[in-house]
């Protein structure tokens, strides 16, 4: 190569070579693409090779090219280069197109015939394809580096105006000298007229031969000049960035402006100018700022003469080789009162007659700024540009452009934008100001619109009434029902005056609308079977919402209605009685029972209007409904029946009148299961007493606590619970979520109610419930005080049974150090086996509680102990990512190859999860990479197992397609350098291809969302012809594919429910918020259960690598913080949305579905030990989980079954 910033001659003869073949050739197939879909796509793939062609051609040719762009030359040249076989083969097509005949009419006629039909046979087109193609990926270098050096050399542009940008600002000058100063920040009025400035405008100035001369001539000056408005402002800070940018390149320069305004009095007189100047040349000029110093003391701080500023200012520009200043809007100086000394200002610069300054000023055509500038004639000389000129037209036509192609309000007018554009152009005059005023002159949004087309109705009040009717109604309204409407006053709704009637017609109500509406035919079918029905479907009638809001008018006009029906079923209460009786609404409900409304009617949230009434406390209401004869027993709602709903909330007079009226005091059902443990839940003592004198069984069993003895305990109620027991409750009786009353009240540190129950015979070591016995339960919520007092009391504290096996590992596994210590120091067997973890050490070790676990081993724990889900405390602080944890492990002893657990070893938990810093903690231990046995057989296999992050063989990472505002995930699959090149691109090929073909097809599938495929690309290798095509120029291999997805916003199901589990265990909330909360994760996983259905049904596709990481709740945050910073339940709302489909095969096989589903069973099981119970009851076998979601899951779950033995057989002999 002769010259090192040009591309090679023979480089740029054999790319017009190629040129020139392709176009041929394009042209060809364009003028017969309609024959056949084949030479159509032929001619689009030529069509995108000569657009690449092109491109680079015009680079070449007219590209100046910097001092550091040699890498850039080399891609291009290698590119051309790795493509001239390509270029001779196409050159060939082309000669074969034009090959003329010989002599000899026989021979004329053979190579004519040929000629003719050689374009169009399958062999050529498929030639032609694949050189096309080869030719492409082969540029596609070329192009991709031009576009990233374009890209870089704009950034580190943009990077080097803002680092100059920052020393003008002088921030680093003494802030008394700023202060003193009082200089305006000229960098604000910069970059706003930066950020008005369109790309790729005003280039014509900055490259045209004033500017230039101006930036190199001695004592240079130039003035830009124009009307008000036409850009001068926005030209003179692309001056501004040029002239920073040429700075770099011409040392000893320095660069200082300002900008005149007439809205800021600060920025409008000659001394502001010259503070502002000093300042900026301070951040640039070494001593400058010591020689200011001076000049303040000797003026006692107070601001020195215009002149006094320029005597410094000269001093400055004579230090430096070239010192630019740019100062805009003169014009924008008062002329009364300052523009006389700020043109003096300009014209002392000039007089000085400096080499080193060049000074360029901006301004409208004035007469008196034209004389001081002592430019009487403005055609003559080099020193002025008027911009009333064809570039300034040009940058007027690109900004129309852009702003009429881009903006989403002018999208819609399509075939009309030609037309917009040349309005604009013409009638802006020349003047961007102009301009911008006709673009805002439009209508900005949908909304703006409809405001213009409001404005013109003449009819104002009749039209925001009657649009209001429309636009709340449920269903589209008659002209008659508009009537009718009308007579209801809006500012009384209790009055109806037929008077106020609209008593125009149809024509009027066009009249008054025009575009606004539209009249249709009742018999119209788009109104009865698609509006009407969906209406009846989804929302509740009329007559409901007016007797929600107690809109009694209204509700009497609507039942006047013959057709109306009071009963219809709809809305969250069931129906209109029931909202009104919920709200109060007294006079609505007699309305409704005078209509005949469905007193015991079943329904809603509350299951009658009895229960209704009672929740809220609504007496007079009940009453009422009593009176007229409401089923006082009838079953249903979330509290089962009317004395329940009344007990739970406390209403004493309400229970007294349902019992008088023979309510039954032990009706079962609702969350609570009966009245009587509904007001000791909720510690309503005086409810509770009547209930009992009535003959409530105190030891009723049912609901969610199991009895009112374990209701009231567990809340904290300690009268209910003095009550229950003095009318003989059993203290011991067993049910329900924490098995008895003495374990309900430990795990909520009611220390009073834990005392009350042991002093009434409570058995400490009672066994059962969630927490397996009273001490585990305290010890798990690190209630010491309740475990000083069970373990007083005679608590056996190396009991076995529940979740934790026993106290020490409930508490070991919440890090409470006081309680761990407690237990102890009262002699808790520190190696204790059982439980989910094991041991103690083992579960403090999964959470990652360090103190926890130093304590542990300072008192003797068997760092190498075996059992467990995880086998060994070391495999479970890896399988979590426990760096600390792991250390102090290692530290004390621990086996980095113990063999055991859910993982085989600690190295294959670590890999399996992901955690990298982990995994070299490990290696560096001497961990055994080779080690065969647990869920994934051995390391290598593990490591494949990972989470979002990192999908299967492949690297996910986050970022934006087409704008800034469309993230998406980017998953590379990276060549195999172990697999022979060929055999590695066509693998890799097929792999990326495969996944996006299943998310294409699960896509149209609406139960089951997958992210969208926006562009999938790869390494086609290269087709060999006359040498190998396999390695580029510099002999290195290339290879990989990726995919690009749409990026799912929200969290994996992983972190959910980990979220969950710390706030079920951590969070201050009562029992019934817990169970609640239970309920929604209970949910979740049903969810979760008949999505996978569905994608094994619907969608014919397995999986192949579900876990938690790879299903994806689309929302924003997992959790929020309550006000008082006390934690909340995280929400489990949200989409499902599965990813990560690298491993999966579209297979319909109950086999396959069976291990998908068993890869999931033991993902679940190793992440949620504590959730893990409900995997098969919620996402497996409910009838809204997998079992429900299609005919075949019963068979799937019967095979796995079998599956799920084979795995415990490999798992032995692992």
């Amino acid at each position: 190569m002769g010259d090192p910033l040009s591309v090679a001659a023979s480089v740029a003869g054999l790319l017009s070579l190629g040129l020139q073949s392709t176009e041929y050739l394009y042209n060809f197939y364009t003028a017969c693409r309609d024959q056949h879909q084949e030479l159509a796509r032929v001619a689009d793939k030529l069509g995108g090779l000569l657009e690449s062609l092109q491109i680079i051609d015009e680079i070449v040719r007219t590209h100046t090219w910097r001092h550091n762009d040699q890498s850039i030359i080399q891609n291009i040249e290698t590119s051309i280069a790795r493509s001239e076989d390509i270029i001779h083969d196409l050159q060939d097509e082309t000669a074969k197109f034009k090959k003329e005949p010989t002599d000899g009419w026989r021979k004329k006629a053979v190579v004519v015939g040929r000629r003719a039909a050689y374009p169009f046979k399958r062999s050529t087109l498929e030639d032609l394809g694949d050189d096309v193609n080869n030719f492409r990926d082969n540029l596609s270098l070329a192009l991709q580096t031009l576009q990233l050096k374009e890209h870089q050399n704009t950034q580190n542009d943009i990077e080097a105006v803002n680092a100059i940008i920052n020393n003008i600002r002088a921030q680093h000058v003494s802030d008394s000298l700023r202060q003193w100063l009082r200089a305006p920040d000229a960098t604000v009025d910069f970059n706003d007229a930066s950020a008005k400035r369109h790309e790729s405008t005003g280039q014509w100035l900055v490259q045209g031969p004033a500017y230039t001369a101006w930036l190199q001539q001695d004592n240079s000056f130039l003035w830009l000049y124009g009307f008000a408005g036409c850009g001068k402002s926005v030209l003179c800070s692309t001056a501004i960035q040029h002239t920073i940018l040429h700075r770099q390149s011409s040392p000893h320069s320095v660069v200082a402006f300002f900008f005149f305004t007439f809205n800021d009095h600060l920025k409008q007189d000659a001394s502001a100018a010259l503070r502002a100047l000093l300042l900026q040349l301070c951040g640039q000029i070494s001593g400058l700022e010591s020689d200011l110093t001076r000049l303040k003391e000797s003026y006692n701080h107070g601001t020195p003469p215009v002149k006094v500023l320029l005597e410094h200012l000269r001093q400055a520009v004579t230090q430096c080789r070239h010192v630019y200043i740019l100062l805009d809007a003169l014009d924008e100086s008062p002329p009364d009162s300052s523009r006389d000394k700020v043109l003096s200002v300009i014209e002392t610069l000039r007089q000085w007659q400096l080499p080193s300054l060049h000074l360029l000023v901006t301004s409208r055509d004035l007469p008196d700024i034209r004389d001081h500038l002592q430019l009487p004639t403005l055609y003559q000389g080099a020193e002025h540009v008027m911009l009333n000129n064809d570039s300034v037209y040009q940058d007027i036509s690109r900004f129309v452009s852009f702003k009429v192609d881009h903006d989403p309000q002018l999208q819609r007018w399509g075939q009309h934008r030609e037309k917009i554009k040349s309005y604009l152009t013409q009638h802006a005059g020349g003047i961007e100001k102009h301009l911008e005023k006709c673009l805002r002159s439009l209508p900005q949004s949908l909304d703006e619109t409809y405001e213009r087309m409001l404005c013109g109705i003449e009819s104002q009040e009749e039209a925001q009434r009657i649009l209001s009717l429309l636009c709340y109604a449920s269903r589209p309204l008659s002209v008659d029902e508009v009537t009718e409407a009308l007579a209801v006053d809006i500012d009384d709704l209790e009055c109806y005056d037929p008077s106020s009637r609209f008593t125009g017609g149809a024509d009027d109500l066009l009249r008054i609308f025009e575009r606004w509406i539209q009249l249709h035919n009742p018999d119209n079918p788009w109104y009865t079977k698609v509006n009407y029905q969906k209406t009846a479907k989804d929302r509740a009638s009329a007559t409901y919402y007016a007797s929600l809001l107690g809109l009694d008018s209204v509700l009497t006009y609507i039942l006047s209605i013959s057709a109306v029906d009071v009963n219809t079923q709809g809305g969250y209460y069931g129906n209109a009685l029931q909202a009104a009786l919920a709200n109060g609404h007294e006079k609505a409900v007699q309305i409704l029972l005078d209509k005949g409304a469905d007193i015991n009617a079943q329904g809603g949230h509350y299951g009658n209007a009895l229960q209704a009434a009672l929740a809220n406390g609504h007496e007079k209401a009940v009453q009422i409904l009593l009176d007229k004869g409401a089923d006082i027993n009838a079953q249903g709602g979330h509290y089962g029946n009317a004395l329940q709903a009344a007990s739970a909330n406390g209403h004493e007079k309400a229970v007294q009148i349902l019992l008088d009226k023979g309510a039954d005091v032990n009706a079962q059902g609702g969350f609570y299961g009966n009245a009587l443990q509904a007001a000791s839940a909720n510690g309503h003592e005086k409810v509770v007493q009547i209930l009992l004198d009535k003959g409530a069984d105190v030891n009723a069993q049912g609901g969610r606590y199991g009895n009112a003895l374990q209701a009231a305990s567990a809340n904290g109620h300690e009268k209910a619970v003095q009550i229950l027991l003095d009318k003989g409750a059993d203290v011991n009786a067993q049910g329900g979520f924490y098995g008895n009353a003495l374990q309900a009240a430990s795990a909520n540190s009611h220390e009073k109610a834990v005392q009350i129950l042991l002093d009434k015979g409570a058995d400490v070591n009672a066994q059962g419930g969630y927490y397996g016995n009273a001490l585990q339960a305290a010890s798990f919520n690190s209630h010491e005080k309740a475990v000083q007092i069970l373990l007083d009391k005679g608590a056996d504290i190396n009991a076995q049974g529940g979740c934790y096996g026993n106290a020490l590992q409930a508490a070991s596994f919440n890090s409470h150090e006081k309680a761990v210590q407690i237990l102890l120091d009262k002699g808790a067997d520190i190696n204790a086996q059982g439980g989910c973890y094991g041991n103690a050490l083992q579960a403090a070790s999964f959470n990652s509680h360090e103190k926890a676990v130093q304590i542990l081993l300072d008192k003797g724990a068997d760092v190498n102990a075996q059992g467990g889900r995880y086998g060994n405390a070391l495999q479970a602080a890896s399988a979590n990512g426990h760096e600390k944890a792991v250390q102090i492990l290692l530290d004390k002893g621990a086996d980095v190859n113990a063999q055991g657990g859910l993982y085989g070893n600690a190295l294959q938990a670590a890999l399996a999860n992901g955690h990298e810093k982990v995994v070299q903690i490990l290696l560096d231990k001497g961990a055994d990479v080779n080690a065969q046995g647990g869920l994934y057989g051995n390391a290598l296999q593990a490591a494949s197992f990972n989470s979002h992050e990192k999908g299967a063989e492949g690297l996910v990472f986050k970022t934006h397609f087409l704008d800034p505002g469309t993230p998406a995930a980017l998953k590379v699959r990276p060549s195999k350098a172990y697999r022979h090149p060929t055999l590695d691109a066509r693998l890799t090929k097929q792999r990326v291809l495969a996944e996006a073909r299943v998310l294409v097809k699960l896509s149209g599938v609406g139960e089951v969302s997958v992210p969208g495929v926006l562009s999938v690309e790869w390494d086609a290798g290269r087709k060999a012809k006359g040498r190998d095509r396999q390695q580029g120029a510099d002999g290195r291999r290339g290879g990989g594919a990726w995919l690009l997805m749409e990026w799912v916003e929200g969290q994996s199901v992983k972190e959910v429910v980990r979220a969950w589990d710390s706030w079920h265990r951590h969070g201050r909330c009562s029992a019934e918020e817990k169970a609640q909360g239970q309920e929604a994760l209970k949910a979740l996983m049903r969810r979760i259960g008949r999505t996978i259905g569905f994608l094994h049904s619907k969608g014919g596709v397995v999986h192949g690598d579900l876990t938690t990481s790879n299903i994806m709740l689309r929302r924003s945050s997992a959790s929020s913080a309550a006000a008082d910073g006390e934690q909340q339940m995280p929400s489990l709302e949200g989409d499902i949305v599965l990813i990560d489909f690298g491993l999966a095969t579209q297979a319909i096989q109950d086999e396959d579905r069976a291990v998908d589903l068993y890869v999931l069973e033991r993902a679940f099981g190793s992440t949620h030990p504590m959730q893990e119970h409900w995997f098969d009851t919620e996402v497996l076998q409910s009838p809204h989980g997998y079992s429900g979601s299609f005919k075949g899951a019963g068979t799937v779950l019967k095979r796995l079954d079998d599956v799920r033995l084979r795995g415990r057989k490999r798992s032995m002999v692992g």
